[in-house]
């Protein structure tokens, strides 16, 4: 029996209680050019299920593109890595995938693994939003808390500060 308490790993999002946090939440925003995924928390072997599941209905949407952007995800584990590449895999002609990281804790395994060369990896999410969605310098919009992170890459493609 899988007790869930605080600190515990072993804490499934499937069995939070009302109140409860699970380690992974998940949003999706449909833009007229864009679907976005934002993945806040650990992306670990038991919240893969979830993120595979939401990306399996973004990608039968057939959107021209499909941002993941893990810009708040804090922990990412291969087998999170290997969610993004099979659905790499299904996107077809149809989506075009992206997927933002640029903290240590997104960024460095998919470097690690090579993922970054299988994957279009970016450093911020106003980077890859087609031109009409992105949030104007000076708003007070959720979205500049994204776009001001690293933009630029240090040696070998790594995000500053990584």
């Amino acid at each position: 029996m899988i007790v869930n308490q605080p600190g515990n790993r072993a804490h499934h999002p499937a069995n939070t209680l009302p109140g409860d946090t699970s380690p992974l939440r998940l949003r999706t925003e449909h833009l007229p050019a864009a679907t976005v995924l934002t993945a806040t928390g650990d992306i670990d072997l038991l919240s893969t299920d979830m993120l595979s599941t939401a990306l399996a209905e973004a990608i039968r949407q057939e959107p021209p593109l499909l941002i993941v952007d893990l810009t708040s995800t804090s922990f990412l584990s291969g087998a999170g890595i290997l969610v993004l590449l099979a659905a790499q895999a299904l996107t077809g002609d149809a989506t075009r995938l992206l997927v933002v990281a640029s903290s240590r804790a997104t960024w460095r395994p998919l470097h690690l693994t090579g993922a970054d060369q299988l994957l279009s990896v970016h450093g911020t999410l106003h980077d890859v939003l087609p031109e009409p969605h992105r949030q104007r310098k000076g708003s007070d919009s959720p979205g500049d808390a994204t776009r001001s992170a690293v933009s630029t890459r240090g040696e070998r493609g790594a995000p500053r500060g990584a």
